[in-house]
């Protein structure tokens, strides 16, 4: 499975984290928002932040607050880099299921992520007793879908 994620930020930023992304997890699939045409760049954010397997959001401004949340809505975790000079609100701050200080701590991040997710066809709870300790799992979309088969399973 190639995971794929949706950057919420301004286009500098987007472009930067971006190029990050791309040395640390080249098979990362990059929902661009910043190639969409005018006229449909609402709905393909909405698309994209309702069906990418992480949305990644910086900063507290609008556009990412909006973002966050319909990610939220969708069941997709959000990964917030903390904005240095505003704390998030409450809305944004409920909606982020994890928050890292730095633009450079998101590229390790989904690296690891993607690994994960590469084996996620063979997952098995025996064998892959790592799952259920991880420290990714506030950001994998995948980690609850596999705790809810497991106890079914019981």
């Amino acid at each position: 499975m190639i995971p794929s994620l949706f950057i919420a930020a301004s286009i500098r930023q987007v472009q930067r984290l971006q190029r990050a992304i791309r040395i640390a997890a080249p098979s990362v699939q990059i929902f661009d928002w910043t190639a969409a045409p005018g006229s449909q760049f609402f709905s393909f954010c909405a698309d994209a932040c309702m069906s990418a397997d992480l949305v990644v959001c910086l900063g507290t401004g609008q556009e990412s607050v909006i973002q966050a949340g319909m990610a939220y809505m969708a069941g997709i975790p959000v990964l917030g880099i903390r904005d240095r000079q505003m704390e998030p609100g409450f809305m944004m701050e409920s909606c982020v299921s994890r928050w890292v200080d730095d633009m450079a701590d998101v590229p390790p991040l989904v690296a690891r992520l993607q690994h994960c997710l590469s084996r996620i066809e063979t997952y098995s709870p025996e064998a892959d007793m790592a799952c259920p300790d991880c420290d990714l799992k506030s950001i994998c979309r995948y980690f609850s879908l596999l705790a809810d088969e497991d106890k079914r399973k019981v």
